[in-house]
């Protein structure tokens, strides 16, 4: 028995030497892994998937907001840095091209790093142009400041749209994209509201003050709640694509630019036009011969890419000419201030808001064709009595026929990016979110960019002695705008009722 003892008791003292020899042999190397995995495990903190997409929409909703906060603040930056509306509207449409360029490379992007490092990096963009804009001493460097913020929205737009697909079943994606759509179709048309009480009590640096002191704490509340989702793998980024498809844009938006300056009968800038365009045009000539493209245009193959992407970029360039045009038009021709021009459009923004979640459910039941043609048919009525209104049309008449148009793109905004994203699988559904942004982002600025051109034209066939939209806004010119509107919505409705067959033939199909 004592022997017993004494073996046990040796056993004992050999397996805890042999612990201790074991702990004592661990590498500095092995120590430092342990010690990153450690880290690794507090940041971010164990919360659920749809609490850290949670934490990303909010934070979204700030650089969204970023968008369109400019409008009302833009009779004051042409006063203070002596340029005409051309040039000050390019602080929001050049912001729209900057997130369709960032657009075209986020499905490589989401598909080669982690969500978690993409999403922080967008926002540490985003924080650093709002800091640059708040000190910038001439147009140029707050135009290069308003570029770096759409460089963080760009890259965080898609993402987030990614991450809900992620996080929720198929069967929800039209609800998922509806809470998506609420932040993102929200945000922009709230700005013009906000911006127009932050500039007239605080003047326009304010909202980059607000945007920036927001951001940040977005971005530190992210360090420790978003997390990383999907799969990834590396992706080799075409240089060669780029360089045809990023020039050929910026050539295309300067050349825009000089025709709204100059008149549509310039041939300076129509030659920018056809040289941005040829350079675009070899670049879908090249992706579509690639084994892996930066962007995956063979997807618009499919009707319901082709569908969706066209009717998103159609609410997307309602959404912007009536975020830009509308508080210049109550400042200028009504001669209010920025602060009602903002609270006048507060309740379209308010019914879009709310209204898009539950239109996300209602295209679940009840699928694209129904929905398509509610939002389309409001937004050509909408848009209709914005072609007969003028300096004498009551305040409340322009407000009623605002919210109109909000609820028609409540339901084209996300629930078309559904049906665009529906019959996607795996790496595709990245592809398809770049596709669909890159397009609506692009499709905005360069609509309303041509809409205001046209909106000049249409100014000195009709009324000589109006201002034009390089010089201000007329009646005349926000009247031809709106129809060219009305015309598009129309004509898009009838290809929607023509091509796209009612929820249960296409279910059974």
């Amino acid at each position: 028995m004592p022997d017993m003892m004494v073996e046990r008791a040796s056993t004992t003292e050999q397996s805890d030497a042999s612990e201790i020899s074991e702990v004592s042999s661990v590498s500095p190397k092995t120590a430092d892994s342990a010690l990153a995995s450690a880290r690794r495990h507090v940041l971010p903190l164990p919360i659920s998937p749809k609490g850290s997409l949670f934490v990303m929409l909010a934070a979204s909703f700030v650089t969204c907001s970023a968008q369109s906060m400019l409008s009302a603040a833009l009779p004051y930056i042409m006063s203070d840095f002596n340029v005409d509306t051309t040039l000050a509207q390019l602080l929001t449409t050049g912001y729209f091209y900057v997130l369709g360029i960032l657009s075209v490379l986020t499905a490589f992007l989401i598909n080669s790093f982690d969500t978690r490092k993409l999403f922080l990096a967008a926002m540490c963009f985003f924080v650093m142009g709002s800091g640059i804009a708040i000190f910038a001493p001439n147009y140029p460097v707050l135009l290069a400041a308003r570029f770096l913020q759409a460089g963080g929205n760009g890259i965080m737009i898609p993402l987030i749209q990614n991450v809900a697909v992620e996080v929720y079943p198929k069967e929800r994606h039209g609800f998922a994209l509806g809470l998506v759509g609420m932040v993102i179709g929200f945000a922009p048309v709230l700005g013009p509201v906000l911006s127009g009480a932050i500039v007239q009590f605080w003047g326009w640096r304010a909202v980059f003050d607000i945007l920036g002191g927001l951001g940040a704490m977005a971005l530190i509340v992210s360090v420790f709640t978003v997390h990383n989702f999907g799969e990834h793998h590396h992706e080799v980024l075409d240089i060669r694509s780029c360089l045809l498809f990023i020039p050929g844009l910026i050539i295309f938006m300067v050349g825009v630019t000089c025709t709204e300056q100059q008149g549509l009968y310039q041939w300076f800038s129509y030659s920018l036009d056809l040289l941005g365009a040829f350079l675009i045009v070899a670049f879908c000539y090249r992706q579509a011969h690639m084994e892996q493209p930066l962007l995956r245009l063979s997807l618009f193959r499919g009707k319901h890419v082709i569908l969706g992407v066209g009717l998103t970029a159609l609410a997307q360039i309602a959404m912007v000419v009536g975020t830009v045009q509308l508080p210049l038009y109550m400042q200028e021709l009504h001669g209010v201030s920025a602060l009602n021009a903002g609270l006048i459009l507060l309740p379209g923004s308010l019914l879009m808001a709310f209204a898009s979640p539950v239109v996300g459910g209602f295209y679940d039941r009840h699928g694209m064709r129904v929905s398509a043609t509610i939002g389309l048919s409001c937004l050509a009525a909408g848009s209709l009595g914005f072609t007969i209104f003028d300096g004498e049309t009551p305040l409340v008449v322009v407000a009623l026929v605002y919210g109109v148009r909000m609820i028609g793109l409540a339901f084209l905004m996300m629930p078309m990016t559904a049906y665009a994203l529906e019959k996607l699988k795996g790496g595709d559904v990245a592809h398809g979110t770049a596709i669909v942004n890159s397009f609506r982002q692009i499709g905005g600025a360069l609509g309303s960019s041509v809409l205001v051109a046209m909106m000049s034209a249409a100014t000195m066939q009709l009324d000589p002695g109006a201002p034009t939209a390089s010089e201000g806004l007329s009646v005349v010119g926000l009247n031809a705008s709106f129809g060219i509107q009305v015309a598009l919505a129309i004509f898009t409705l009838a290809i929607v009722l023509m091509v796209v067959k009612p929820l249960k033939r296409r279910d059974n199909k």
